[in-house]
């Protein structure tokens, strides 16, 4: 059973739409993850520091 030309339009635009957020979080988490990574790192050193 085949679908109709707009039932297969319509899924490939939610799976473009889906593509773009997902690619569009990634860098968000990125930067997030690598601020948290480098804020740790910087208070270990400052613990260092204060010893």
């Amino acid at each position: 059973m085949e679908r109709s030309f707009p039932a297969r339009l319509a899924s490939f635009l939610i799976f473009v739409l889906l593509t773009i957020v997902t690619i569009g979080l990634y860098p968000l988490y990125f930067a997030v993850t690598r601020l948290e990574e480098q804020n740790q790192l910087l208070q270990a050193i400052l613990d260092e520091q204060r010893l």
